[in-house]
């Protein structure tokens, strides 16, 4: 719709309610990721697997991430 720094809002407003919840992090990395800002995608992705290494399906994100922000994880 066009509202990204208002999703982002609301993504880091439930990441901040819910701290220790890797799914609510991880929805804050992926806001950051689709509004182009792939250094605090990563860096929220990363957070998210430390919170909880069982979200195995944010590894290709991380890398994504990772990459469009000029890091090579290889």
């Amino acid at each position: 719709l066009g509202k990204t720094a208002e999703s982002i809002a609301d993504y880091r407003k439930a990441a901040e309610l819910a701290p220790r919840n890797g799914v609510a992090v991880a929805d804050l990395g992926f806001a950051y990721f689709f509004a182009g800002d792939f250094a605090k995608a990563a860096a929220e992705f990363d957070k998210a697997l430390k919170l909880d290494p069982a979200i195995n399906f944010l590894t290709p994100w991380r890398y994504a991430a990772a990459v469009r922000n000029g890091k090579d994880l290889s």
